[in-house]
C-alpha cells in the first residue's frame, strides 16, 4: 500500500528528480512490471490528491534540470492540467459519463463476458495480468492503461463508460478528468475519428517481451461515435479578497481534491477551525475499492494533522453517514462560526458534494478559492493540447515562484 502522506510524496519527488530528464524521456513508455517502476515518477497518487502540488513538482524539476532536457516530464504535468481545464469548461461531458455508467450498470455487470474481464479471466494473458496488478497495487503504467482501454473497448467490446469506472474503482491516482477523457480518447470520442488501437507488436516492444498477445487483439476497428463536444465555458476564477462578509472567525474546509492547505493562499490565513468532509459522503463512495477508500481517508487525515500544526487550531471531520449540509451547519453554529474558505474542487464527486453543501441554507457562507496554477492555465484548455502547450509550458518555466514556494516545503 502506498503511504498516503505528504511526507512520502515529497520523498518520492526527491527520489525521482535525478531521473526526471534524460532517463525519463528514454524509459517512460516501457512497462517492465510492478517490480521496476524507475521509468516513471510514481508521483501521480500524491498529485491527484494534491498532497503535493503540480507547481512544487514542476519547480523542483526545473531547479535540477534545464527545462528543455526535462520537457517530456513537464509535458506530462501539463497534460494533467490540460485535461482538468478542458473538463472544467465542459462539465456536461462528466455528467454524460455518469449517466452512461448508471445506464450500462443495469445489465452489463450480469453478463459473463463482463465478469470475466473484471475478474481477469478473459484468456488474454496480458490483460488478465493487468487486472490482477491493478487490484493488487492500485496502479497501472500509463502506457498499459492505453492498451487496457483499447482491449476493453475494441477486443472485448465492453462499454467504455464501465471501463473508466473500473479504473476509478481501483486506481489510487484515479483522476476524474484524466481518466474519463483518456478513455474517451482511446475510444475515438475525444478527438473525432481518432482512436487508439493496442497492437501485439507494440505491447511486446514496450514490455520487453513480457507479453506477446499475437493473434488475439482487434488491431483494426472503427472509432466509436458520439455527440459533438458542448461549447467550452472558461472556468470561473476565485481570487480571494478580505471582506466583512468573511469576518475574523472562519473555518478552513478540506476536500480530497486539495490536501495541501499549508501552501498557497490559505496558508497565509488564520482559520479558527479545520473541517474535513468524509469520503463516505461522496455519491460514488460505494464504487471505490477498499484500497482506494483507505488511501483517500488516510490522505485526508494526514492533511488535517498538518493543518492543525500549521494553523495552530483544532480539526474536526464530519461523521460518516450524516447529512453533510445539516451537520456542517450545526457544527459551525456550535463553534460560533458562519463562514468557510476552501479550494474549489474539480469537476467530479468532491465538487458535487461541496455544491450540495453550498446551495443549502444552513447558515454558512462559502468562500471558494482557486490556486494560481489552475486560474492561469485552465482557461487556455478549451482547444487541443498542442494549443494549450504553447501557452502553458513557457508559463510554467517563466513563472517560477508565482504558483507557490520556490523550493519544496517539508
Amino acid at each position: 500500500m502506498i503511504e498516503a502522506t505528504r511526507a512520502k510524496g515529497l520523498a518520492q519527488l526527491e527520489e525521482f528528480l535525478p531521473r526526471a530528464a534524460d532517463y525519463y524521456q528514454k524509459n517512460r513508455n516501457y512497462d517492465l512490471g510492478p517490480e521496476d517502476r524507475r521509468g516513471v515518477s510514481g508521483l501521480s497518487p500524491y498529485i491527484t490528491h494534491r498532497l503535493i502540488t503540480e507547481s512544487e513538482v514542476a519547480e523542483a524539476v526545473i531547479e535540477q534540470h534545464r527545462p528543455k532536457d526535462a520537457e517530456s516530464f513537464l509535458q506530462e504535468v501539463c497534460w494533467r492540467t490540460y485535461w482538468k481545464g478542458w473538463l472544467e469548461g465542459r462539465p456536461l461531458v462528466y455528467q454524460a459519463w455518469r449517466r452512461l455508467v448508471k445506464e450500462d450498470s443495469r445489465h452489463w455487470p450480469q453478463r459473463e463476458d463482463f465478469r470475466k474481464a473484471v475478474e481477469g479471466k478473459t484468456g488474454i494473458t496480458c490483460f488478465d495480468a493487468w487486472v490482477e496488478e491493478l487490484k493488487a497495487t492500485g496502479y497501472l503504467h500509463n502506457h498499459t492503461r492505453m492498451w487496457f482501454a483499447s482491449i476493453w473497448i475494441f477486443t472485448l467490446k465492453l462499454p467504455w463508460s464501465l471501463g473508466a469506472q473500473f479504473f476509478m474503482q481501483h486506481l489510487l491516482d484515479g483522476d476524474v478528468a484524466s481518466n474519463t477523457l483518456s478513455w474517451r480518447w482511446v475510444a475515438g470520442l475525444q478527438t473525432k475519428g481518432k482512436h487508439y488501437l493496442a497492437t501485439a507488436k507494440n505491447i511486446e516492444k514496450f514490455t520487453k517481451g513480457r507479453f506477446r498477445p499475437e493473434g488475439v487483439l482487434a488491431e483494426q476497428a472503427t472509432a466509436l461515435n458520439g455527440p459533438p463536444h458542448p461549447p467550452y465555458k472558461s472556468p470561473i476564477s476565485f481570487p480571494f479578497q478580505a471582506s466583512e462578509q468573511l469576518g475574523d472567525k472562519y473555518a478552513l474546509l478540506l476536500t480530497g481534491d486539495d490536501l495541501c492547505p499549508e501552501i498557497g493562499v490559505t496558508g497565509e490565513m488564520k482559520p479558527e477551525r479545520i473541517l474535513s468532509l468524509p469520503v463516505d459522503a461522496l455519491q460514488e463512495a460505494d464504487e471505490f475499492s477498499k484500497k482506494v477508500l483507505t488511501f483517500k481517508k488516510e490522505a485526508l487525515a494526514d492533511a488535517r494533522h498538518r493543518a492543525e500544526a500549521h494553523f495552530g487550531c483544532s480539526s474536526e471531520q464530519l461523521e460518516p453517514g450524516c447529512d453533510p449540509a445539516g451537520a456542517l451547519g450545526e457544527l459551525m453554529k456550535a463553534r460560533g462560526l458562519n463562514a468557510v474558505i476552501y479550494y474549489e474542487p474539480f469537476i467530479g464527486p468532491w465538487k458535487d458534494l461541496v455544491g450540495q453543501l453550498s446551495t443549502r441554507d444552513v447558515g454558512v457562507k462559502f468562500f471558494p478559492l482557486r490556486r494560481p496554477w489552475d486560474g492561469l492555465l485552465h482557461p487556455h484548455a478549451g482547444k487541443g493540447y498542442f494549443h494549450f502547450k504553447k501557452y502553458a509550458l513557457p508559463q510554467v518555466v517563466r513563472a517560477r515562484g508565482r504558483f507557490g514556494p520556490k523550493k519544496v516545503v517539508t
